[in-house]
């Protein structure tokens, strides 16, 4: 079993030619070839080389590379879903027949371009690029996705003719068959809700469920994990839960005191008695992690996920597994109250209801502005055909809210974590995901088992208010007061400052992760949008609004959905500086 992070293939058609390329470009690459079939990999730190027989490779975060050398070569596809949770497997299943398959719901990334001579595939966008260039446009639709969605959607790319995998993607590869995709979408088991089941019993389940996910992830960790700890529901709950198993962890938050996710996390560590640990926010966030932005994600999301770069600043040994609470609130409830109730009557209906919970006026007016003809039927039309079949309609949301959103945005966190630290995820866990999406409607609607696992099973964190609100699952007046006293005090606070012409320094966490700190940040990334409206034009057929600035904020007041505009066009602006750099160059700083 050879580890990697970075890795090419190239799968001829039958009758196709081998495959031939610079020895420069994978200069440290250990070669297989699978008689015309090639695969390049780049073998991790640590990893052990191959030994012989059959080809095994498993592509995952760096972190993971020096504790998985160690495991042993026979170890199945089901418990890497445990053990690696992020991680693509390219298999040679019988001589010279290949496999590449991904996790349960296709987090690290594989990315294919089809040519007459046969498929090339990778993990990075530039290494394809170079062997095999663009032969088509790029899709206007991945970059309206972007816009509006936050990434392109389905097995759409920001580049010309490059796809990526979708959740559930197998290709394999015999000299007889040539590549064959096989679109087996997310493997969980669906079926009818029973709406008369207990809230109290299927509580218990949800709980022992996450307890028994926490216990066979933990196995496959040699240290101790620590918590991050957001202070949201999803963090309070995992740590809640590892305290209930007996176990003391150490966590994290990050953000300076006056902000509300800072303040929500020191009360839940307090009432669970957690070490909590304070990490630096840096003030220009999101432009000094631009670099590791385009090294780690290629370009491909909305780079706010960036935020969670601040965790590779905590003091622990590297490869210390990350408890995060990825996947939890779209499985308990969270995406499915996004989407008004009315638009659960129809497949179309539900695509619309989607759309309408991401896409502001503001939003598809500038995409309106940028050239796109009809942009929120275009969405529509895109999630239709993006939202997997389901017994149920909410079932369908869900699966889409996992094979799309949360795949292709959320998930992009462990990319990011991985380079330094193992991610840990409890909520990813097939058993669990399955338990949930067993629920009836009523149970997901307002959250309502999720909260009932809250005040049956954790009640002494169920009290302490959401970072976002005053509302607490369970109410209680001393906490409810205290969270109000401190958001009214931040208020005025920025009245004040307002009051003087000025913008309170680091308000809260978003506006930093938003990457629009302050107005002259704002206008220094609209100048630069706007030198680089040409170079736009001809990557990806956009228009830039005029006067961007006065657009996204017309009053001069500082709007999140203006502030989302401006950010991205920017990162489209920098996605151009970034594919026209030296691929050389690139490829060198990586290895």
């Amino acid at each position: 079993m050879l580890l990697t992070d970075r890795w090419l293939a190239y799968l001829p058609h039958v009758n196709g030619p081998s495959g031939a390329i610079s020895p420069d470009l994978v200069s440290g690459f250990t070669e297989f070839a699978f008689g015309p079939a090639r695969l390049w990999v780049l073998p991790g730190k640590g990893a052990r080389p191959h030994a012989g027989g059959l080809v095994r490779v498993i592509d995952t975060v760096p972190a993971r590379h020096a504790s998985a050398s160690e495991w042993p070569d026979t170890i199945g596809f089901d418990d890497l879903q445990d053990a690696l949770q992020v991680f693509t497997e390219i298999r040679e299943t019988a001589p010279g027949t290949l496999s590449i398959a991904g996790d349960l719901i296709s987090i690290r990334p594989v990315f294919l371009r089809r040519r007459a001579e046969g498929w090339w595939l990778s993990n990075r966008i530039e290494l394809i690029r170079q062997v095999a260039p663009a032969d088509a446009p790029v899709d206007r639709l991945a970059v309206l996705e972007f816009l509006i969605l936050l990434s392109p959607m389905g097995r759409r790319t920001m580049e010309g003719g490059i796809e990526r995998l979708f959740c559930g993607d197998r290709v394999e590869w015999s000299a007889t068959t040539g590549p064959v995709l096989h679109a087996e979408g997310i493997k969980v088991r669906l079926g009818d809700p029973n709406p008369d089941a207990h809230p109290h019993m299927v509580a218990a389940q949800v709980k022992e469920a996450m307890f028994d996910s926490i216990r066979r992830k933990l196995a496959w960790h040699a240290g101790p994990p620590v918590i991050a700890l957001s202070g949201g529901y999803d963090s309070r709950l995992m740590a809640a839960a590892t305290r209930a198993m007996g176990h003391r962890y150490r966590a994290y938050t990050y953000g300076e005191p006056h902000h509300s996710e800072f303040w929500a996390a020191r009360q839940i560590a307090e009432r669970l008695g957690l070490d909590l640990r304070t990490v630096p926010y840096p003030h220009d966030m999101l432009r000094s992690r631009m670099p590791l932005y385009f090294e780690v994600l290629q370009g491909q999301i909305d780079p706010y996920v960036m935020h969670i770069a601040n965790l590779l600043a905590m003091p622990e040994t590297d490869g210390t597994a990350v408890m995060h609470g990825f996947l939890g609130d779209t499985m308990s409830g969270a995406f499915v109250c996004r989407v008004a109730p009315q638009f659960f009557r129809s497949k179309d209906a539900l695509a619309e209801g989607i759309i309408r919970s991401y896409a502001f006026p503001n939003q598809l007016k500038a995409a309106e502005m940028a050239g796109f003809d009809k942009p929120f039927e275009q969405l529509c039309q895109s999630a239709y055909d993006n939202l997997p079949d389901a017994p149920h309609l909410f079932q369908s949301a869900m699966l889409w809210a996992c094979s799309n959103r949360q795949r292709r945005f959320t998930s992009t966190q462990a990319e990011i974590i991985g380079s330094r630290f193992a991610p840990f995820y409890p909520f990813l866990d097939r058993a669990y995901m399955e338990l949930w999406m067993h629920q009836p409607l009523m149970a997901q609607v307002d959250r309502t088992l999720f909260y009932t696992v809250f005040k049956a099973h954790f009640p002494e964190v169920a009290t302490i208010p959401h970072p976002s609100s005053v509302f607490a699952i369970k109410p209680a007046l001393k906490d409810i007061l205290r969270k109000f006293a401190r958001d009214r005090g931040l208020d005025a606070k920025e009245k004040l400052y307002k009051s003087l012409g000025r913008e309170l320094p680091h308000p809260d966490i978003m506006r930093i992760s938003y990457g629009g700190e302050t107005d002259e940040i704002r206008r220094s990334m609209a100048a630069e949008v706007e030198a680089a409206a040409p170079a736009l034009r001809s990557r990806f057929g956009i228009d830039v609004p005029q006067n961007l600035m006065q657009f996204c904020f017309p009053t001069r007041d500082l709007q999140y959905d203006g502030l989302h505009i401006l950010r991205r066009f920017w990162t489209l602006a920098r996605y151009v500086r970034w594919a026209e750099d030296a691929p050389e160059a690139r490829l060198a700083s990586a290895a």
